[in-house]
């Protein structure tokens, strides 16, 4: 039997070796590489230890890790008393910082601590506290490294009371009021006053910069931010306007509350210009009828009665402005008629308010502006509608009475009176139901359209008459005959 070697080729130098030279030649580096396995294990095991004492230590110790900073000062090393000294010190040296606001070559200066609202440090170093007790082991070996920074930040807001007086002071300084075009009536007809750029502080730009720690430290410079407000309505907008309607009611003079009211909300109304499709509310532009705001006690309706209350006389402007807005062709999107039927309009042409509970709104269906002309005096309420003169229609304005109801009468005792004496307090009115229908017709006046407005229900007012005591007889009760009289003999 033939006995070969087995041999190997190097390929670096050809030489042929045998196995046990190979592996002869391969033992020292395994060697190395379990000693270097080995020695990075014990590295590990080190560094874990060294960890968890650190973590142990520290969370033991009631004081912050070495790496730990609130709002930007480092409390490594403290527990939470002296990291809320230290912060109080910080804090009260921000607040000291002063801050200058400018534009052009008028500056407000304030200090930092009147602009922002109170920090509440001992929340701040308390939720702190509460975060590094969830920190581990290998947080504890992070905090070794002096580069190595945890990080709780301060959060500083602006007062909003404080920046809503500066607000104010810079709006009176540098601010300047946006002005609509608006129409004028003069004896020449319409005429169209120009629009005015305005001016405003822009809030959320001038206030956005505010110290990010409590290490900060410098004037603060911030640029009060103006931007220019360009006007809503413009000339170009009333180029064109027409009467599109015109209704009047008359009102007595001699009540002088009621005609106190009327006059102040037809003022209220009086240039309302409503934008393309905006929709108008009678009580959000004449506002709620108070005392503080001029309204006086009048008599309103209440239920099926009148009675005196605050701003009586209101609802006669609105039935006058609901009827122009009919006649204007304009889109009618809330409306109520009143229990009682009233004289100054005719019925189903009313429109009731009540502020808070019963608006009257309008809609401006057209694709231009629409305005509106409110005038009252000498007894007369006048609204007038303008608009663009393409949309300018004929239209008319007719109701049926369905059904009226008569009224009843009622009598009531009243011991001031004299006996057998009788008053009528309140003289009494039917009720109706009653149809409201607006009719389209074109210029040769042939119908387009008629579509129903309304269907309302007038409560009957009920005649109201006061009586006195009854006559009593001296010979007795109500009822006992008189002997002495012809008629009770008996022949």
């Amino acid at each position: 039997m033939l006995n070969y070697s087995k041999k190997v080729i190097s390929k670096k130098n050809n030489n042929i070796l045998s196995l046990g030279e190979v592996g002869a030649r391969a033992m020292p580096r395994i060697n190395i590489w379990y000693k270097e396995k080995y020695i990075l294990l014990l590295l590990a095991v080190l560094l874990f230890l060294i960890g968890l004492y650190l973590s142990v230590t520290f969370l033991n110790s009631g004081k912050f890790f070495s790496d730990v900073r609130i709002g930007g000062i480092a409390v490594g090393g403290c527990d939470r008393v002296q990291a809320l000294e230290a912060l109080e010190g910080a804090l009260a040296k921000v607040k000291s910082i002063p801050v200058s606001f400018y534009k052009d070559d008028y500056i407000y200066q304030a200090q930092l601590g009147d602009l922002i609202m109170p920090v509440d440090l001992n929340s701040l170093v308390e939720s702190a506290w509460q975060n590094e007790q969830k920190r581990n082991w290998y947080s504890g070996l992070a905090s070794i490294n002096l580069n190595h920074k945890v990080e709780y930040p301060v959060n500083f807001s602006y007062n909003p009371q404080k920046v809503a007086e500066l607000m104010q002071v810079w709006d009176k300084k540098l601010g300047r009021t946006t002005k609509d075009a608006y129409l004028e009536i003069d004896g020449q007809g319409l005429l169209v006053i120009k629009e005015q750029a305005g001016e405003v502080i822009n809030e959320s730009a001038t206030f956005q910069t505010l110290p990010a720690s409590l290490a900060e430290s410098g004037e603060i410079r911030l640029p009060i931010a103006v931007e220019r407000q360009e006007p809503k309505i413009t000339a170009a907008m009333l180029q064109d306007m027409v009467q599109l309607s015109v209704y009047s009611t008359y009102y007595n003079t001699a009540e002088k509350n009621r005609s106190h009211n009327l006059g102040l909300a037809a003022t209220s109304i009086n240039k309302s210009l409503v934008k393309p499709g905006e929709v108008f509310s009678y009580n959000g532009t004449v506002g709620p009828r108070t005392p503080e705001r001029g309204y006086l006690e009048a008599k309103i309706i209440v239920g099926n009665k009148y009675e005196s209350g605050l701003g009586g006389g209101i609802c006669q402007v609105s039935s006058t402005l609901y009827n122009a807005v009919l006649l204007a062709g304009l889109g009618i999107m809330e409306r109520y008629y009143h229990n009682l039927a009233v004289a100054y309009v005719p019925m189903g042409r009313d429109a009731t308010v009540d502020y808070g509970h019963l608006d009257f709104k309008f809609q401006n269906n057209t694709a231009a502006p629409v305005y509106v002309r409110s005038i009252s005096q000498g007894g007369k309420l006048t609204v007038s509608i303008y608009g663009n003169a393409k949309y300018k229609q004929k239209i008319e304005i007719t109701n049926v009475v369905n059904q009226t109801i008569p009224f009843n009468t009622i009598t009531e005792n009243d011991s001031t009176l004299e006996p057998g004496e009788q008053k009528v307090v309140q003289e009494g009115k039917p009720g109706y139901k009653v149809s409201a229908f607006r009719s389209t017709y074109d210029p040769n006046g042939k119908l387009i359209t008629t579509e129903q407005l309304s269907q309302d229900f007038y409560q009957p007012l009920d005649k109201l008459i006061l009586v006195g005591p009854e006559i009593v007889s001296p010979l007795g009760p109500p009822g006992t005959k008189d002997p002495k009289d012809p008629k009770t003999r008996s022949g």
